[in-house]
Order: C-alpha cells, then structure tokens, then sequence
C-alpha cells in the first residue's frame, strides 16, 4: 500500500525537530564536559586563567543543547513550511506500507 505524505504540520514539526536537536546535543554535551574537565590546562598558565576557561566551557556545554532546542525549532518550522510548498506543486514523499491487518485511517484535519 503506497500513501503520500502531503502536507506536514509545522508546529507540530518544529517541536519534534527542536526536541531531537536538544536531546541529540545533550547525549555529545555530557561526554565533551567529562572529558574537557579530566583534560588539565596548560602548566604555566595563570589558575585564575585556567578558572575563567573551565566556567566558560561549562557554560557553553549547558548552553549547547538550549541553543539545539532553539535553532531546532526554528529549522523544524522552515523545513516544514518549505515541505509543503514544494510537497503542493511536485507531490510529496510515497511512503510504501506493509499491510498486516487492517489499513492505516488517514486524519482529516
């Protein structure tokens, strides 16, 4: 059975995308801050130095995955958007389904 996917929902979209930005940074956020924070700075370096540099690392892998959660949304929203504009003039993708028991009901929203 062969359905195509017409129109995609872009707020509905953006959240997924945004979500799936935030978790996928956080995953490569907590093994870069164990890591940068066994990794010992340079010998001569001043401590107050080598302070600022650790605080402004940690705050940026914190940040990491809310600017993912954000720039996802926003991308989720204009790939979508941009889906359906093409999707209504070249048609959208053809998913092909395996029936096994009764068929999928299409919304009508």
């Amino acid at each position: 059975m062969q359905l195509e996917l017409r129109r995609i929902a872009p707020l509905r979209a953006a959240n997924i995308v945004a979500l799936l930005y935030a978790l996928s940074m956080l995953i490569f956020a907590v093994p870069m801050f164990i890591i940068f924070s066994v990794i010992p700075g340079p010998s001569g370096a001043d401590p107050q130095q080598q302070q600022f540099a650790f605080s402004s690392f940690r705050w940026l892998l914190l940040g990491y995955p809310v600017f993912g959660l954000v720039f996802g949304w926003f991308g989720g929203l204009i790939a979508s958007y941009l889906y359906n504009l093409i999707a209504a003039r070249l048609g959208g993708f053809r998913l092909e389904y395996l029936s096994a028991g009764t068929p999928p009901t299409l919304p009508t929203t």
